[in-house]
């Protein structure tokens, strides 16, 4: 049954990060034909990260008490949800296509933050000896999902168009839920609820802080490239299906570091400062920042966003296994469970898969 769970898990993260990398490269166009300008496109992609690190704070807090599998259940619907949303959106006029726009946004950014706490966390709590294996499947997964979204939607997208995108993402989360129901196992129960984990006792583990810091700058500068990328794309005047394409590039390279990783024998820590280098790199290519020399074309974007891949993936793999590690050995008063899921709780915090 061990297996069924981690195959449900690697099933879960792969569609929840596809439908998070889906909405990139085909809302914007589909917006300002609605009439609605760049700031409102902009407050539309913010509320996935609100939505997340409001609920999560809740979530990874009392998840010991609401059950692993159950927000992860919880996670799949509101997807479910949003997606429909999402497939209804070219049929209203401006102002409902912006507020089912906010509001599917925020019930997707919910259910990222019940999927991404309780995943890891069941990962964490069934797998202690195998850990960094198995939370490098989920990475993998999360990569292959990312990955899946723009290329997979470009294809539904030619089909017929945003609605039959969205709608057909909706119906392949339905499919699955049975199938989630029955693969992973119940909880085990250990929550203790008069020996909560308090902020304070967290700040005193400074290498668990740091890494934190880290993954919050590497996590701020995807939260950017996501909803800017696709208006860049369109100065060079490319077809949508093939800036959906571009959007896989970071997540090819994603996977490359992810399976080159556990044969670097480097320090976590220079690993993950390295990362956040290179992440800095590809933003200047990117635009390209007119200081820097380089080019104004479509080539240097797509390096740039391969580099950026590359980077993200350094900065953000060895992060949640030292992250653990440090906090359960400085945090030796609580379970160890209990101090994996306050830190999966703290990376869903600030909107990392």
């Amino acid at each position: 049954m061990a297996d069924f769970t981690i195959l449900g898990l690697i099933i879960t993260q792969l569609l929840s990060l596809s439908i998070y990398s889906l909405l990139a490269p085909f809302y914007p166009s589909e917006a300002r034909h609605k009439g609605i300008h760049g700031g409102m496109i902009g407050l539309v992609f913010s509320c996935y990260p609100i939505a997340a690190s409001i609920s999560s704070p809740l979530i990874g807090k009392y998840l010991g008490y609401l059950g692993r599998k159950r927000m992860l259940f919880v996670g799949c619907c509101c997807n479910t949800l949003a997606m429909i949303g999402f497939g209804c959106i070219p049929y209203m006029n401006k102002h409902g296509f912006l507020s089912i726009s906010i509001l599917s946004r925020l019930l997707q950014g919910f259910g990222a933050g019940c999927i991404g706490t309780s995943s890891f966390a069941i990962v964490a709590a069934r797998y202690p000896d195998k850990m960094e294996t198995m939370m490098g499947f989920m990475q993998t997964a999360s990569a292959v999902g990312f990955m899946l979204g723009p290329l997979f939607g470009s294809v539904l997208y030619s089909i017929d168009g945003f609605s039959f995108l969205f709608f057909t993402y909706g119906l392949i989360f339905l499919f699955f839920l049975p199938f989630f129901c029955v693969m992973i196992q119940k909880d085990e129960k250990y929550f203790k609820p008069d020996n909560n984990i308090k902020a304070m006792d967290f700040i005193k583990v400074y290498p668990a802080v740091l890494d934190l810091i880290l993954v919050v700058l590497a996590a701020a500068c995807l939260s950017f490239l996501n909803p800017t990328l696709a208006d860049h794309l369109e100065t060079y005047n490319i077809h949508i299906v093939v800036a959906g394409i571009i959007f896989t590039l970071p997540t090819l390279s994603y996977i490359v570091v992810v399976i080159a990783i556990k044969y670097i024998h480097i320090e976590r820590k220079a690993i993950m400062a390295l990362g956040l280098f290179t992440i800095g790199l590809a933003c200047i290519e990117i635009g390209p920042w007119k200081y820097s020399g380089l080019p104004h074309n479509l080539g240097i974007v797509i390096v740039a966003s391969i580099t950026f891949g590359i980077g993200y993936a350094s900065s953000i793999i060895p992060s949640l296994p030292d992250m653990i590690d440090s906090s359960q050995t400085l945090l030796s008063q609580y379970e160890h469970q209990q101090v994996s899921d306050f830190i999966f709780y703290l990376i869903s915090f600030v909107g990392v898969e």
